[in-house]
């Protein structure tokens, strides 16, 4: 198989090591048995799965948004990424998202754009089904090219959804046939960070590599910008179509960070199960960090009774028990939340008498 890179068109890969050989999990934190299957360009640096055609992300289990808006954790993530869109971009009369998952972020864009009228589109059908309960205007079904420019938005945009797409291009080209101008929030891949361990990211990438994406597909960058510390590595890139030819950014060469970081996850089951040792553990934390250790470090999480949270707002994570933090007595914790927050947590943690078991000193931050 002949891979060919999306960004420098080169076909130069280096493969980069799997956590696991026989598992890999999805962002809506579903565990699949296949590799994680991640290439890095030679050239350029830009990272893509080897395969694109991947198991539908949006088939009757993906539940990831398949609930009505207001989720407190939701809501407040979503109102980071409003506040932050509406801070970069001018206040638009309309707009139209890709990806509105339950529309969370649309009504979160009220408080700042309120009186704009806002549209999407939504593959996944319940959570479509609750944007629409919210009584917002999302359609069911991918982002197709618009059939009339005279219905453009003013801006259409999509977060956290390229990354996902067979070809990114194409999907910039739709995505600008719905609005006068086009914003794109996706992870930033400029350090290794756990948005490359999902299967269904299809590709990483640095603002060079968006600012070339967005040339081949005749836009003009006019906006490149990284995320508030408090939504973690993420990036904005907006532009508008261009009249004439684009010229593509310089290609930074690529490092060696990203393997570094996946051979990290490699052998985090080892280590974990070394660290806690013959105890049942209880996770701190019931969120993405905790998918990951249950899809890369199954040995560990097999010791794993019960998971605990302050203030838990659901029952379950999977088959585990979420309990309330607060409430528990003192017992051996595998930290499941990101490794930068794991030192403060260490310290809170070990004042009520817990055994703290911590893994940022493995994973790069």
């Amino acid at each position: 198989m002949t891979l060919i890179c999306t960004i420098c068109a080169n076909d130069a890969f280096q493969r980069l090591p799997d956590p696991l050989l026989d598992r890999s999990i999805t962002s809506d934190l579903r565990v699949v048995g296949e590799p994680l299957d991640k290439y890095q360009c030679r050239v350029c640096g830009a990272i893509r799965r080897g395969s694109l055609q991947v198991q539908s992300l949006f088939d009757d289990a993906y539940d990831l948004y398949a609930h009505d808006p207001g989720w407190e954790e939701e809501a407040r993530r979503q109102r980071d990424y409003a506040a932050w869109l509406a801070r970069a971009l001018e206040r638009p009369a309309s707009c139209f998202e890709a990806g509105s998952g339950n529309g969370s972020l649309l009504l979160a864009l009220r408080a700042h754009w309120g009186d704009a009228a806002l549209a999407g589109v939504e593959p996944a059908e319940g959570a479509a089904a609750a944007a629409r309960r919210a009584g917002l205007d999302v359609a069911t079904g991918f982002l197709q090219p618009a059939i009339s420019a005279t219905k453009r938005a003013a801006l259409a945009f999509a977060v956290n959804v390229i990354e996902h797409t067979q070809d990114p291009c194409a999907f910039l080209r739709a995505l600008a046939s719905h609005g006068e101008r086009v914003a794109i929030i996706c992870p930033d891949a400029t350090a290794p960070n756990n948005e490359v361990l999902f299967h269904d990211h299809l590709h990483s990438w640095r603002p060079d590599h968006l600012r070339t994406l967005f040339a081949r597909a005749d836009l003009r960058v006019d906006l490149i910008e990284s995320a508030p510390e408090s939504l973690g590595c993420f990036q904005l890139v907006a532009g508008r179509p261009s009249n004439g030819a684009v010229a593509p950014a310089p290609y930074r060469e690529p490092d060696a960070a990203h393997a570094r970081y996946l051979e990290a996850w490699r052998s985090l089951d080892r280590v974990l199960l070394e660290r806690v040792g013959s105890d049942e553990a209880v996770a701190f934390g019931a969120g993405e960090a905790a998918g990951l250790l249950r899809a890369y470090a199954p040995g560990a999480w097999a010791r794993v009774t019960r998971c605990a949270v302050d203030a838990p707002q659901f029952e379950y994570f999977g088959r585990l028990r979420v309990v309330d933090a607060l409430e528990l007595e003192p017992a051996t914790l595998v930290l499941a939340v990101r490794p930068a927050v794991q030192a403060a947590l260490d310290v809170r943690l070990r004042e009520r008498g817990h055994r703290v078991i911590r893994w940022d000193d493995l994973i790069e931050r």
